[in-house]
Protein backbone atom coordinates (compact mmCIF):
# COMPACT_ATOMS: atom_id res chain seq x y z
CA UNK A 1 0.00 0.00 0.00
CA UNK A 2 0.90 3.45 -0.47
CA UNK A 3 2.47 5.67 2.35
CA UNK A 4 3.53 9.28 2.55
CA UNK A 5 5.74 11.27 4.55
CA UNK A 6 4.67 15.06 4.96
CA UNK A 7 6.85 18.33 5.57
CA UNK A 8 6.77 18.04 9.23
CA UNK A 9 8.20 14.25 9.14
CA UNK A 10 5.00 12.63 9.90
CA UNK A 11 3.95 9.55 8.04
CA UNK A 12 0.51 8.54 6.74
CA UNK A 13 0.22 5.13 5.99
CA UNK A 14 -3.33 3.26 4.48
CA UNK A 15 -5.15 4.19 7.70
CA UNK A 16 -4.52 7.63 6.74
CA UNK A 17 -3.43 8.23 10.50
CA UNK A 18 -0.65 11.21 11.85
CA UNK A 19 -1.03 14.15 13.18
CA UNK A 20 0.51 17.44 12.83
CA UNK A 21 2.84 19.29 15.36
CA UNK A 22 1.01 20.51 18.42
CA UNK A 23 1.97 24.44 17.21
CA UNK A 24 -1.15 24.18 14.77
CA UNK A 25 -4.78 24.71 15.74
CA UNK A 26 -6.95 21.67 16.07
CA UNK A 27 -9.45 22.70 13.14
CA UNK A 28 -6.58 22.84 11.04
CA UNK A 29 -5.03 19.36 12.20
CA UNK A 30 -8.62 18.01 11.43
CA UNK A 31 -9.13 19.13 8.14
CA UNK A 32 -5.79 17.94 6.90
CA UNK A 33 -5.63 14.81 8.25
CA UNK A 34 -9.06 14.35 6.52
CA UNK A 35 -7.83 15.73 3.45
CA UNK A 36 -4.57 13.24 3.39
CA UNK A 37 -6.71 10.12 4.79
CA UNK A 38 -9.18 10.68 1.40
CA UNK A 39 -6.20 10.78 -0.64
CA UNK A 40 -4.26 7.93 0.58
CA UNK A 41 -7.80 5.40 0.58
CA UNK A 42 -8.20 6.51 -2.44
CA UNK A 43 -4.76 6.16 -4.27
CA UNK A 44 -4.95 2.56 -1.94
CA UNK A 45 -8.16 1.92 -3.62
CA UNK A 46 -6.81 2.49 -7.32
CA UNK A 47 -3.45 0.75 -6.48
CA UNK A 48 -5.82 -2.45 -5.86
CA UNK A 49 -7.83 -2.22 -9.26
CA UNK A 50 -10.72 -4.01 -7.98
CA UNK A 51 -13.44 -2.58 -10.84
CA UNK A 52 -10.42 -2.13 -13.96
CA UNK A 53 -9.79 -4.74 -16.45
CA UNK A 54 -6.94 -6.35 -16.56
CA UNK A 55 -5.97 -6.04 -20.34
CA UNK A 56 -2.30 -6.67 -19.48
CA UNK A 57 0.42 -5.81 -17.08
CA UNK A 58 1.16 -3.06 -19.51
CA UNK A 59 -2.16 -1.01 -19.54
CA UNK A 60 -2.46 -1.64 -15.32
CA UNK A 61 1.29 -0.41 -14.88
CA UNK A 62 0.34 2.70 -17.30
CA UNK A 63 -3.10 3.38 -15.10
CA UNK A 64 -1.55 2.87 -11.64
CA UNK A 65 1.30 4.80 -12.96
CA UNK A 66 -1.55 7.56 -13.92
CA UNK A 67 -3.32 7.33 -10.89
CA UNK A 68 0.36 7.27 -8.42
CA UNK A 69 0.91 10.93 -10.58
CA UNK A 70 -2.33 12.48 -10.07
CA UNK A 71 -2.60 11.50 -6.13
CA UNK A 72 0.85 12.54 -5.43
CA UNK A 73 0.09 16.01 -7.14
CA UNK A 74 -2.61 15.89 -5.02
CA UNK A 75 -0.81 15.46 -2.17
CA UNK A 76 1.72 17.65 -2.73
CA UNK A 77 -0.66 20.72 -3.47
CA UNK A 78 -2.24 19.82 0.23
CA UNK A 79 1.36 20.00 1.32
CA UNK A 80 1.95 23.72 -0.25
CA UNK A 81 -1.67 24.81 1.83
CA UNK A 82 -0.50 23.23 4.72
CA UNK A 83 2.52 25.22 4.48
CA UNK A 84 1.23 28.42 3.58
CA UNK A 85 -1.03 28.06 6.41
CA UNK A 86 1.20 27.55 9.10
CA UNK A 87 3.37 30.28 8.28
CA UNK A 88 0.53 32.35 8.74
CA UNK A 89 -0.38 30.68 11.89
CA UNK A 90 2.93 31.53 12.63
CA UNK A 91 2.92 35.09 11.43
CA UNK A 92 -0.66 35.69 13.39
CA UNK A 93 0.48 34.77 17.00
CA UNK A 94 3.94 36.44 16.81
CA UNK A 95 1.40 39.78 16.31
CA UNK A 96 -0.78 38.37 19.26
CA UNK A 97 2.07 37.67 21.44
CA UNK A 98 3.51 41.52 20.35
CA UNK A 99 -0.37 43.30 21.10
CA UNK A 100 -0.26 41.23 24.35
CA UNK A 101 3.13 42.50 25.09
CA UNK A 102 1.84 46.19 24.23
CA UNK A 103 -0.87 46.20 26.10
CA UNK A 104 0.80 44.83 29.25
CA UNK A 105 3.11 48.04 28.84
CA UNK A 106 0.46 50.01 28.68
CA UNK A 107 -1.07 48.66 31.92
CA UNK A 108 2.32 49.34 33.53
CA UNK A 109 2.41 53.17 32.58
CA UNK A 110 -1.12 53.79 33.94
CA UNK A 111 -0.24 51.98 37.08
CA UNK A 112 2.86 54.43 37.25
CA UNK A 113 1.33 57.42 36.23
CA UNK A 114 -1.69 56.49 39.07
CA UNK A 115 1.09 56.01 41.37
CA UNK A 116 2.70 59.46 40.63
CA UNK A 117 -0.73 61.34 40.46
CA UNK A 118 -1.34 59.35 44.01
CA UNK A 119 2.10 60.23 45.34
CA UNK A 120 1.63 64.04 44.02
CA UNK A 121 -1.56 64.71 46.10
CA UNK A 122 -0.18 63.43 49.46
CA UNK A 123 -0.39 66.57 52.18
CA UNK A 124 2.66 66.80 54.70
CA UNK A 125 2.63 67.98 58.01
CA UNK A 126 5.00 69.45 60.10
CA UNK A 127 5.13 70.10 63.95
CA UNK A 128 4.36 66.73 65.25
CA UNK A 129 4.47 66.34 68.65
CA UNK A 130 4.53 63.42 70.94
CA UNK A 131 3.35 63.94 74.75
CA UNK A 132 2.58 61.34 77.54
CA UNK A 133 0.07 62.63 79.74
CA UNK A 134 -1.08 61.02 83.37
CA UNK A 135 -4.01 61.51 85.23
CA UNK A 136 -4.53 63.47 88.34
CA UNK A 137 -6.39 62.64 91.26
CA UNK A 138 -8.44 65.37 90.93
CA UNK A 139 -9.12 63.73 87.07
CA UNK A 140 -7.18 66.28 85.33
CA UNK A 141 -4.67 65.92 82.69
CA UNK A 142 -1.03 66.70 83.49
CA UNK A 143 1.88 66.31 80.69
CA UNK A 144 4.20 63.63 82.14
CA UNK A 145 7.76 61.88 80.45
CA UNK A 146 7.54 58.22 83.11
CA UNK A 147 7.30 55.35 81.22
CA UNK A 148 5.41 53.94 84.21
CA UNK A 149 2.56 56.81 84.91
CA UNK A 150 1.67 57.76 81.67
CA UNK A 151 -2.03 56.74 80.61
CA UNK A 152 -2.09 58.27 77.81
CA UNK A 153 0.11 59.38 74.49
CA UNK A 154 -1.06 62.46 72.44
CA UNK A 155 -0.29 62.86 69.13
CA UNK A 156 -0.61 66.39 67.12
CA UNK A 157 0.78 67.63 63.90
CA UNK A 158 -0.20 70.45 61.40
CA UNK A 159 -0.75 69.91 57.60
CA UNK A 160 1.15 71.86 54.72
CA UNK A 161 -0.24 73.40 51.65
CA UNK A 162 -0.61 71.38 48.70
CA UNK A 163 -1.11 72.84 45.43
CA UNK A 164 -2.20 69.64 43.97
CA UNK A 165 -5.33 69.20 46.72
CA UNK A 166 -8.77 70.61 46.65
CA UNK A 167 -10.74 71.06 49.58
CA UNK A 168 -11.76 67.31 50.97
CA UNK A 169 -11.33 65.18 53.64
CA UNK A 170 -8.36 63.25 54.17
CA UNK A 171 -7.11 60.54 56.58
CA UNK A 172 -4.31 59.84 58.35
CA UNK A 173 -2.78 57.12 59.70
CA UNK A 174 -0.50 57.43 63.13
CA UNK A 175 1.83 54.77 64.00
CA UNK A 176 3.10 54.70 67.32
CA UNK A 177 6.61 52.84 67.49
CA UNK A 178 7.79 51.84 70.70
CA UNK A 179 12.03 51.45 71.79
CA UNK A 180 11.98 48.31 70.21
CA UNK A 181 10.26 48.65 67.02
CA UNK A 182 6.59 47.61 67.50
CA UNK A 183 3.84 49.41 66.55
CA UNK A 184 1.13 49.92 69.23
CA UNK A 185 -2.07 48.12 68.22
CA UNK A 186 -5.76 47.82 69.43
CA UNK A 187 -8.81 47.35 67.59
CA UNK A 188 -10.64 48.48 70.31
CA UNK A 189 -9.16 51.91 70.13
CA UNK A 190 -9.62 51.83 65.88
CA UNK A 191 -5.97 50.38 65.38
CA UNK A 192 -6.05 48.87 62.20
CA UNK A 193 -3.75 48.39 58.92
CA UNK A 194 -2.98 50.16 55.41
CA UNK A 195 -0.83 49.62 52.69
CA UNK A 196 2.33 50.99 52.89
CA UNK A 197 3.88 52.12 49.20
CA UNK A 198 7.55 52.40 50.64
CA UNK A 199 7.71 48.87 51.63
CA UNK A 200 4.51 48.07 48.78
CA UNK A 201 3.25 45.81 51.79
CA UNK A 202 0.63 45.70 54.49
CA UNK A 203 1.59 47.74 57.43
CA UNK A 204 0.05 48.92 60.78
CA UNK A 205 -1.51 51.90 62.20
CA UNK A 206 -2.46 52.78 65.94
CA UNK A 207 -5.35 55.60 65.18
CA UNK A 208 -6.53 57.53 62.30
CA UNK A 209 -7.69 60.73 62.00
CA UNK A 210 -9.67 62.68 60.05
CA UNK A 211 -9.38 66.44 59.03
CA UNK A 212 -13.31 67.02 57.36
CA UNK A 213 -11.78 69.48 54.66
CA UNK A 214 -8.38 69.44 54.17
CA UNK A 215 -6.82 73.30 54.43
CA UNK A 216 -3.55 74.61 54.95
CA UNK A 217 -2.81 74.82 58.91
CA UNK A 218 -5.03 72.82 60.09
CA UNK A 219 -4.12 70.98 63.43
CA UNK A 220 -5.18 67.45 64.45
CA UNK A 221 -4.96 65.07 66.77
CA UNK A 222 -4.76 61.35 67.90
CA UNK A 223 -5.03 60.05 71.55
CA UNK A 224 -3.83 56.64 72.39
CA UNK A 225 -4.81 55.02 75.91
CA UNK A 226 -1.83 53.27 77.57
CA UNK A 227 -3.55 49.81 78.81
CA UNK A 228 -0.29 48.25 80.48
CA UNK A 229 3.09 50.13 81.73
CA UNK A 230 4.86 51.75 78.58
CA UNK A 231 9.04 50.47 78.57
CA UNK A 232 11.14 53.68 78.80
CA UNK A 233 13.35 54.61 75.85
CA UNK A 234 12.12 56.68 72.22
CA UNK A 235 8.65 56.47 70.76
CA UNK A 236 7.78 57.62 67.22
CA UNK A 237 4.95 58.91 65.94
CA UNK A 238 4.99 57.94 62.35
CA UNK A 239 2.26 60.32 59.95
CA UNK A 240 0.92 58.51 56.92
CA UNK A 241 -1.10 59.79 54.15
CA UNK A 242 -2.65 58.06 51.10
CA UNK A 243 -0.02 55.21 52.35
CA UNK A 244 3.10 57.45 51.92
CA UNK A 245 5.51 58.75 55.04
CA UNK A 246 4.26 62.25 55.24
CA UNK A 247 5.88 63.32 58.77
CA UNK A 248 7.73 62.12 61.87
CA UNK A 249 8.19 63.26 65.96
CA UNK A 250 9.36 61.67 68.84
CA UNK A 251 9.54 61.44 72.63
CA UNK A 252 11.92 59.91 75.05
CA UNK A 253 10.63 58.28 77.88
CA UNK A 254 11.74 57.70 81.20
Amino acid sequence: MFAFCTPAGLTFGQDGGGCFGQFLDQGIQAYYAQEFEKAIKSFNAAEICPDKPNNGDALVLEWKGKARSGFENYIDSLNVEFLSLRSEMNALRDTISNLLYEREALANDKLLLTQKLRAATVVFVENVEIEGLSIQENGNWATTRSSDKTDLIRVRFTLRANPNMEPGKEAFMVRIINPIGETLYDEEQGSGIFFNEKYQDLSFYTKMTEAATYQHGTSLTAEWRVAKPMMPGRYYAEIYNKGYLCGIGELWFR
